[in-house]
Order: C-alpha cells, then sequence, then structure tokens
C-alpha cells in the first residue's frame, strides 16, 4: 500500500465501501496501471463518505503498485445532476503523476474545457484555478494547504474473473469542496454522491485528452453519453392519506415515497417517520417505515393514529434517504376527530315521545308524521346518524314507512309517518322501538346503542260514534267552564 501527497489514517474499511453500479469494465489491453475493470463479483468502483470526506476507489488491472509505478494521470469525473450540461463532467479529482511533485501536481482539482467535444478522446480537463503550472488556493492542497485531499493506491486485490489487480483510491474533503476560501465548488455533502466515470491518460499530465481509458465498458473514441455510473436515487413523498374518526377511535393515515430518478439510477434506500405537527393525536409506528425503492418504483407507508380531542390535527410525514444524498421530505397528512351523534324525537334531546291517535272512526285514515333529529354535540365535529333496527310494531294495528336512515348529518332531521290500521274495533297499543348509532367510522358507538321510544296508543270506535272535534272539544271545554261560572255564581247569589 503506498499513498500519495500525504500520509491519512482513516480511509474506510474494506466493508464501508459501497459499489457505483454501472462502471463495471472488461480488460481492454491498455496499460494495466491505466485499464479500469470490474464484474459484478468485483466491482470496478466504489464510493464512502463520513462526515468529513467523500472516498472514491477504482480498480485497475495493475497488481502491484509500487512508488514508481505511475507516471500518468487518473480521474475521477463527476457529473451533478441539475447543473452545467448533461454527460459531461462539471468536475474533476485527478492524480497527476507525471511530474512527480505534488506541491504543484498531485492530486488536483479540475474542471472541463470550454469547448467540449462529442467523443471522450476529444475532450480534456482543466485546472479549477486556472494554472496548470501551480497549486493556488482554489486547488485541492493549494497554497501549500493539507488535509484536503489524499490519495493511496491497495494492490495485490484478487478477483475472481479479472485476475490480480489494484484500487486506487482519492479522499476529498467536504470543507474543501464547500468553502468559499478554498475548492468553492456546487458540490455538497446534501447532494452527493453523484454520477460518476473514470479516465486515465497514458504518461501525460491531466491537461491532455482522454486518451486511454474510460471506466463504464466505454472507450475513448465512445461519445461522452456513455461510460457513466447510475444517477443517484432521488426521493419523493406524494399522496398524504386522511383520515376521519369518532374520539377514542383508531384511523390510518399514509403517505408514499418514491425513487423518482430515471431508469438506470441507484437504488434509494429511505426512512419514514411521522410526528404530530398540530393537535394532540397519539401514533403508532410507520409501517413499513423503510425500503430500499428501484427506480421509478415508490412504496405506500401507513401509520396508526388515535385521539379523544374532537378537532383537527396534522400528522407530518418526514422521508429520508438513508445515504444522505438527498434533502428530507415533507408531506402533511389530517387526521380529523368527531363527537358522537345525538339521535332524539325533537329539536332538543327526547328520547321517549308519546303519540296517542286518540278516538278514531272505523275504516277512516289515521296518520301522524314525526322526526329523527341529529343533535350537534360540537359544532362543525359530530359525526352523521344511521338507524339500525327498529321493533316493536309488527303484529300490531301501527306502521310505519321509516325504512332506512343513512348519514343524517348533525343539526338536520328526517321525517317518517307512522299509520293506524283503523278495520277493527277496539283500543290499541304498541312500543316503537328505534336503534341508531354513528356511521360506521373508528370509534363509533355500537350499533342499536342510541335507542328512541314512542308510545302509540289509539282507539277505534263505530261510525254511529261521535268524536268531537278537537275544536269542538275545545268549545265545550269553555263551555264547562263557562257553566261552572255561572252555576257557582247561582248559588253565591
Amino acid at each position: 500500500m503506498d499513498q500519495f501527497g500525504g500520509h491519512y489514517v482513516s480511509w474506510p474499511a474494506d466493508g464501508a465501501w459501497t459499489p457505483l453500479p454501472g462502471i463495471n469494465d472488461q480488460n481492454d489491453g491498455q496499460a494495466a496501471r491505466l485499464d479500469f475493470v470490474g464484474d459484478a463479483a468485483n466491482p470496478g468502483g466504489y464510493t464512502a463518505r463520513d462526515a468529513d470526506y467523500i472516498y472514491f476507489r477504482m480498480r485497475v488491472a495493475e497488481p502491484t503498485v509500487t512508488s514508481g509505478t505511475y507516471s500518468d494521470t487518473v480521474m475521477v469525473l463527476i457529473d451533478k445532476p441539475g447543473i452545467g450540461n448533461a454527460d459531461r463532467p462539471d468536475y474533476g479529482f485527478a492524480w497527476d503523476s507525471k511530474s512527480g511533485d505534488n506541491t504543484r501536481h498531485g492530486l488536483e482539482m479540475m474542471i472541463p474545457a470550454v469547448v467540449w467535444n462529442q467523443f471522450w478522446n476529444q475532450n480534456r480537463m482543466d485546472d479549477i484555478d486556472g494554472s496548470s503550472g501551480q497549486k493556488y488556493s482554489r486547488d485541492i492542497n493549494g497554497d501549500g494547504r493539507t488535509g484536503d485531499g489524499y490519495i493511496r493506491t491497495v494492490d495485490n486485490q484478487g478477483t475472481a474473473n479479472l485476475g490480480v489487480t489494484s484500487f486506487v483510491d482519492i479522499a476529498v474533503s467536504w470543507d474543501y469542496l464547500e468553502n468559499p476560501l478554498k475548492g468553492n465548488t456546487s458540490l455538497s455533502h446534501t447532494d452527493a454522491p453523484w454520477r460518476v466515470t473514470f479516465a486515465s491518460i497514458q504518461n501525460a499530465t491531466d491537461h491532455n485528452p482522454l486518451s486511454t481509458d474510460i471506466a463504464g465498458g466505454a472507450n475513448p473514441s465512445d461519445p461522452t453519453t456513455v461510460g457513466w455510473s447510475d444517477s443517484r436515487a432521488t426521493i419523493g413523498l406524494s399522496n398524504p392519506v386522511n383520515a376521519t374518526i369518532i374520539t377514542g377511535g383508531t384511523g390510518t393515515l399514509g403517505a408514499t415515497v418514491a425513487n423518482t430518478a430515471a431508469a438506470g439510477a441507484s437504488n434509494l434506500n429511505y426512512v419514514l417517520g411521522a410526528a404530530v405537527q398540530t393537535g394532540a393525536a397519539s401514533l403508532g409506528a410507520v409501517t413499513p417505515g423503510s425500503g430500499s425503492l428501484a427506480p421509478g418504483a415508490s412504496a405506500a407507508n401507513t401509520v396508526t393514529a388515535s385521539s379523544t380531542n374532537v378537532g383537527l390535527n396534522t400528522i407530518r410525514f418526514t422521508a429520508t434517504d438513508a445515504n444522505a444524498t438527498n434533502s428530507p421530505q415533507t408531506a402533511d397528512a389530517v387526521l380529523t376527530v368527531l363527537d358522537h351523534s345525538r339521535a332524539s324525537l325533537a329539536a332538543s334531546y327526547t328520547p321517549t315521545l308519546d303519540l296517542d291517535f286518540g278516538s278514531v272512526h272505523q275504516n277512516e285514515t289515521a296518520v301522524r308524521f314525526l322526526d329523527i333529529f341529529n343533535l350537534v354535540q360540537t359544532p362543525e365535529y359530530t359525526v352523521a346518524l344511521e338507524l339500525d333496527s327498529q321493533s316493536g310494531l309488527s303484529g300490531t294495528k301501527f306502521s310505519s314507512d321509516l325504512t332506512s336512515l343513512t348519514n343524517l348529518l348533525a343539526g338536520t332531521s328526517q321525517s317518517f309517518s307512522i299509520t293506524f290500521d283503523t278495520t277493527g274495533l277496539g283500543s290499541y297499543a304498541a312500543t316503537y322501538v328505534l336503534g341508531l348509532s354513528d356511521i360506521d367510522l373508528p370509534g363509533a358507538n355500537a350499533p342499536g346503542s342510541e335507542i328512541l321510544t314512542i308510545h302509540i296508543t289509539g282507539t277505534v270506535v263505530s261510525l254511529d260514534t261521535d268524536i268531537p272535534e278537537p275544536a269542538t272539544l275545545a268549545l265545550l271545554g269553555l263551555a264547562a267552564s263557562g257553566l261552572g261560572g255561572y252555576i257557582r255564581r247561582r248559588r253565591t247569589a
């Protein structure tokens, strides 16, 4: 193992490197130290990151690297989606070993030349600081700094199909990339890793055409549209699912996480959490709450929520990229908590009512009209009412036209009628019982738990029986009252 440009001890452990999808390459017959190789069993490129550095690892066909092996250029080319032109590098990390002078060359930060052509071997990269012979402030380890970046080689890496290979590892600090007084690049720990490829230039500095090898199965004569690793996953969070419950119930809310990257991008490893933003609700665990999504794939996630506080509760879902390559995304779902319904036979709470048809002539039509009310318990947040059962009229002289009652909103009523069968003489009675409840939502009271009771009576008399009209009965009452006064006055007199 050799290190160039300074000694660094905190390289990632072997198990911490993540393969770069799409970067594998077969042996192209180039100089082994410059020939990028890799397959499914032994990937051709890797990346890793920690709080201080971004790392890249290139596999080359060279079995053993010594301090005199390289007098060339190998570089990591970076394409950051959303900036510059598509299918051309925005930046490069170049190891220029041609001169052997790390104070003026070594690990350098590159940008594409002003003129960029169709094919790899027609293009070159330029120093970010504008100097091909010195390291100024904007270059890696410029102005005599140390710690901006490091290079090492790790040799004798056996493979299943590619023979013995070596790694060329590069480390670049986030501070250098993000600091406006250093590299001042648009590369950031919040959006890495990026789309990547590797390029080599034999026996030449990093200012020459990219002419020896390109990773990812590409050749230098190929268009610059090929050879790139799969682009990074992008996270999307959408379709918040709201829920409505009745106080004390439990509802299910949800949101959908998606990998919105195009085909060929890497998988998205996501974690989804949920928290109460406004209101007072208790939440369960998000299910599944995490997973890996291929490009274009999505996953619906749910969380249970309960509350006894009538009103609105906002539940915020937050989706994060487990690889920290995307900014967190949020979406809000609403849990609406309703109060119970209240069944009544009048506009004020009346669960029991006496209905007397009085005396009715035989075969005369006798119908009475009533109303069922759903009284407001909490304004705007009282659940609707429904009829579950009715009993007590079967086999009697009374019948009802109430066949159904569904979704009776709070503050409204529904009329129905009761008919008295007057075909047979006699006095009759029945007790009509209605069972009602909240509509079917989580937390609803049991079917039939709200009881309304109507006690019905009526008498059928023969046609030759006089039945005073209500007005006549009132007059008779007044007459009797007047007569009584007259009698009292006579006796007093």
